[in-house]
């Protein structure tokens, strides 16, 4: 079996080039949140276990992919051998590009695996304030299910817009290669909230990912909130 994991928490900042968004200052905040599993794996698996943060150039060179907008990673162990995830925010002429890129190495038969690559962002918005980021304390991994596989999660916004509407929100669980998303927006002052929709359904989620999952969302969701003076 492997070795215990308390909970850490890291902060990531890094300053992305381009365009900031309505709420926030030029640059972009980054912070990944990591928790390892605090139960010993079983002696027949090798659980969750070696969480670490991953300087985003370091995140970027140990998933084979370019650096250019690396904002944060982070590094864990699992069934799938050594896991390695890299988020990237990529400013262009009219947009910004979002990457979320999940790769493992199993060193016994020394293969390399792109689990899962995660691409969106926001196109021709020249007109318009692009908003296109991955929220602080968003990037975390879990192993709620207790299958010896980790729950790789983080959220993100994206608009263009030229005024203080609701961004799109999405959350993502990422297992094994499998993909799970809550969509909706976020909530302002000036419109009422209401709760993303789910894809796949939610008895399709991992065993308690998607209760943790929507709470996360709710929690991140709250966008152009009033400051004290």
């Amino acid at each position: 079996g492997g070795t215990p994991v308390a909970q850490a928490t890291v902060t990531v900042t890094a300053t992305v080039p381009g365009e900031a968004s309505p709420s926030e200052p030029s640059g972009a905040e980054t912070s990944a949140i990591i928790s390892g599993s605090s139960a010993a794996p079983p002696d027949d698996g090798p659980g969750l276990s070696a969480v670490r943060e991953l300087q985003p150039s370091e995140a970027a060179q140990e998933a084979r992919v370019s650096g250019d907008g690396a904002v944060g990673g982070l590094g864990f162990r699992d069934y799938n051998g050594t896991n390695t995830v890299v988020l990237r925010e990529v400013t262009d002429s009219t947009g910004r590009q979002l990457f979320a890129d999940h790769v493992s190495y199993y060193p016994r038969s020394d293969e390399f695996e792109v689990l899962r690559e995660v691409r969106d962002g926001v196109e021709d918005c020249e007109d318009g304030d692009v908003t296109a980021e991955f929220l602080p304390g968003s990037l975390a991994v879990h192993d709620d299910d207790e299958d010896d596989i980790g729950e790789v999660t983080f959220t993100y916004r994206r608009a263009c817009r030229t005024d203080v509407s609701a961004a799109e929100q999405k959350l993502l669980v990422l297992e094994d290669g499998d993909k799970y998303i809550l969509r909706g927006e976020t909530s302002t002052p000036f419109q009422r909230f209401e709760d993303p929709v789910a894809e796949p359904e939610a008895s399709r989620w991992p065993e308690v990912a998607y209760v943790r999952a929507i709470a996360r969302y709710r929690e991140l969701a709250a966008e152009f909130t009033p400051t004290s003076p």
